[in-house]
């Protein structure tokens, strides 16, 4: 995450920023050739490598800086290394392929003073023009240019790559979930955000640090920076005085978050964008889009990354703890609300079924030991279908019994569940099926009229023996062959339904929460 207590920009002296936590592993590194000259020329500066980090050395440690990383570079120039950028015969041409490549930041949303772009661009200047005024401590200023460099380049291509904020530590340090009772110090927050975001590691560092060379510089910079549509589009709408250039900025960033966003890799996922309260299942160049309801401001949908594996026609609605404690122990004892909602108590530990009664206590439903079941069908909270994923957080998608709330522009309604408009298209998209006749029986599960002729006489059959539509539970249970990925994003600048650019409300304020952390990168 990115912190910046005592910010200062570096035209003031650069209280430097390390935007990400790193061990510099750099086997490798030594074998470079952008400072080191042919053997016929002479050095122009006289110095050894070992005085050079030792004035590196002093000059990190006299900053004192607490900011997560600095304590990595730190070790990496208090070790035996070579120089990265400058050495007796000056500065590398590495450096100006890196100055370049800063020089256009600020089409991107980032600051050049963060990068200390122009300090640095003086600095240079005056070691080649050996612009050095009487008695001055050259060693300081290359110990500078050599430290600044490399925090600027590591900072860039970390940041590009990876991201500037640590996603998942930012949002699961939002919400409280609990308290310690007697010091009232938070134990555990909620978790807001279930992705496995790339970061950088050793490897990663190592590689970079390798790059540093005339040759190899450039294509890595341009290797590590995002390239999807998305990122692009907003980048470029960055002078674009409709669009709120905050909001602009969040979500360039989110476009760093490498497996956070589809790539476009995947010929058919589905995306759910909190935000729109919309779902896109793409298949190729079509889209099937659809509203969504989801989680209150109070419980949070959260973001997660898997891939749809099964779907469920009529589930049983096992009924989550929270929801068991805050909303229908208070109804313990009255048997009519347990009717009317279709709920059964069963005991957890022998199996059975327990009256609903005034035997059944407040005390008894918040033990645990009990847990409350909605039958499928008509009127189950989930609706008539449920679309079921790996995570850990108990979160799906599903039909719903309650459809009025769609026409609301604002449609923050679950636990944190994802409701969805359509449901028996978006089955059809998974199953991407020519059995017909499958459809038809999933339709007739979810009191759907069917389509085809033989379900329609299936139908007409049924009514003539049984007198009745009510209650076909022809489909349990199917399994989508293949998963489909799905991610559910957050994102307040999107393509909506017909592939424009809009804005959407922020409705968890992540990105007043985001904007803190890299206000200080923008420009």
């Amino acid at each position: 995450m990115l912190h910046h207590q005592g910010w200062k920009r570096c035209k003031k002296g650069i209280n430097w920023l390390v935007l990400v936590s790193f061990v510099l592993v750099v086997a490798g590194c030594n074998n470079r050739s952008s400072v080191v000259a042919s053997e016929e020329e002479e050095p122009i500066f006289s110095f050894e490598n070992k005085d050079l980090f030792k004035a590196v050395s002093v000059l990190s440690s006299n900053r004192g800086d607490t900011l997560v990383g600095d304590g990595q570079l730190r070790k990496y120039y208090a070790s035996d290394n070579t120089p990265l950028w400058v050495s007796p015969y000056g500065v590398s041409s590495a450096a100006d392929s890196l100055l370049d490549e800063l020089s256009d930041v600020e089409k991107e949303g980032l600051s050049r003073d963060v990068f200390c772009a122009d300090t640095l661009q003086k600095a240079i200047s005056r070691i080649r023009r050996s612009d050095f005024a009487a008695g001055e401590d050259t060693m300081k200023i290359f110990a500078e240019v050599e430290y600044w460099l490399t925090q600027s380049y590591l900072r860039y291509v970390a940041g590009q790559r990876y991201g500037f904020v640590n996603p998942r530590r930012m949002h699961n340090r939002i919400d409280k979930d609990k308290k310690d009772a007697a010091t009232g110090r938070v134990k555990s927050y909620k978790m807001l955000f279930d992705i496995d975001i790339e970061r950088p590691d050793s490897v990663f560092y190592a590689t970079a640090l390798s790059k540093i060379t005339d040759s190899d510089i450039k294509p890595f910079i341009s290797s590590v920076r995002p390239q999807t549509a998305l990122y692009k589009e907003l980048c470029s709408l960055l002078n674009d005085t409709t669009f709120d250039r905050k909001a602009l900025l969040c979500n360039i960033e989110r476009c760093r978050w490498r497996g956070y966003a589809p790539t476009g890799d995947d010929n058919k996922y589905v995306a759910v964008n909190l935000p729109a309260y919309h779902l896109y299942a793409h298949n190729g160049d079509s889209v099937l889009d659809m509203k969504i309801g989801c989680g209150t401001f109070r419980n949070k949908t959260p973001q997660l990354v898997s891939k749809i594996s099964w779907m469920e026609v009529n589930p049983v609605w096992i009924i989550p703890k929270s929801i068991i404690e805050n909303e229908v122990s208070p109804h313990a004892g009255d048997s009519a609300y347990f009717a009317r909602n279709r709920y059964s108590v069963i005991d957890k530990a022998t199996g059975d079924t327990v009256a609903t009664d005034s035997t059944l206590t407040r005390r008894m439903l918040k033990s645990g030991k009990y847990k409350i079941v909605q039958k499928g069908g008509v009127g189950n909270s989930l609706g008539r279908i449920v679309f079921r994923f790996k995570n850990n957080l108990s979160i799906y998608l599903h039909d719903t019994s309650t459809k009025a709330f769609f026409k609301r522009e604002r449609r923050g309604v679950s636990h944190g569940c994802v409701r969805i408009e359509k449901p028996f298209d978006f089955a059809a998209y998974l199953l991407e099926t020519d059995d017909e006749w499958l459809l038809d029986k999933i339709r007739i599960s979810m009191d759907i009229k069917p389509e085809t002729d033989k379900g329609k006489k299936f139908m007409k059959e049924h009514r003539e023996n049984n007198g009745t539509d009510d209650d076909l539970k022809l489909v349990k249970r199917r399994d989508v062959e293949p998963q489909v990925p799905l991610h559910i994003i957050y994102y307040t600048v999107f393509t909506d339904e017909k592939g424009e650019m809009k804005t959407y409300p922020d409705i968890y304020g992540y990105d007043k929460i985001l904007w803190e952390h890299i206000k200080p990168l923008a420009k």
